[in-house]
């Protein structure tokens, strides 16, 4: 519940990038996503854990702390893309081909430094949550492509709407599950998660492209 409830990541908006989907509407999704997460993410959190039984939360927590903490973890980092955006429209539209460079190799980078961090606890993450959340997003990514190819205005739509879906904001989701919860096994679904979309992701590009 916690990585489903968490919003769509900066992640989503590189791969749809590289899906020669909709970037603006995937960055559009991504900032209302993150701000509507802020009260979202820690309402559906506490009313499943209630639901389901689940006491070993922290007793030092609330819903109103982990929003105001949220508040700060998602608006930030939104707030300092919009000043920079603002300030220096120009220079990022005269090198736009160089941030898109940039933005690959870093994505490059940050995908391979995941891997190679957790390389000691990749077969137990994927052993214990690795099938839950692999049809968790295949499931979503699969559902919002349908439900995309109803109501969006075209394929580069569909893409968007499909990524933004499926890849999660595993940072926001790994802050969430250590503030609310006692037990650090809450973090390993979310960890297998992050590791299992990035190759879902890259998949389901690469049959989207083929298929047009």
């Amino acid at each position: 519940m916690i990585i489903a409830a968490a919003p769509g990541g900066v992640t989503s908006n590189v791969l749809t990038k590289f899906a020669n989907g909709d970037v603006a509407l995937s960055i559009s999704l991504t900032a209302v996503g993150s701000l509507i997460s802020i009260f979202s993410v820690p309402f559906i959190v506490f009313s499943s854990a209630k639901l389901l039984g689940v006491t070993d939360l922290s007793s030092d927590i609330t819903m109103t702390g982990i929003a105001l903490k949220m508040a700060l973890v998602v608006t930030v980092p939104v707030i300092l893309g919009m000043i920079i955006r603002r300030f220096a429209e120009n220079f990022i539209s005269s090198n736009i081909n160089i941030v898109n460079r940039i933005t690959g190799i870093l994505f490059i980078v940050v995908f391979a430094a995941i891997w190679i961090e957790e390389r000691e606890n990749i077969i137990s993450y994927l052993g214990q949550a690795g099938l839950a959340v692999l049809i968790l997003n295949v499931v979503m990514m699969t559902l919002a492509f349908y439900i995309a190819k109803a109501f969006a205005t075209g394929i580069p739509q569909r893409k968007c709407i499909s990524l933004e879906c499926g890849l999660q904001n595993g940072t926001l989701a790994v802050f969430v599950a250590t503030q609310i919860f006692n037990d650090v096994a809450y973090m390993v679904p979310t960890a297998a998660y992050a590791l299992i979309m990035y190759i879902t992701g890259f998949i389901f590009i690469y049959i989207l492209k083929n298929s047009n």
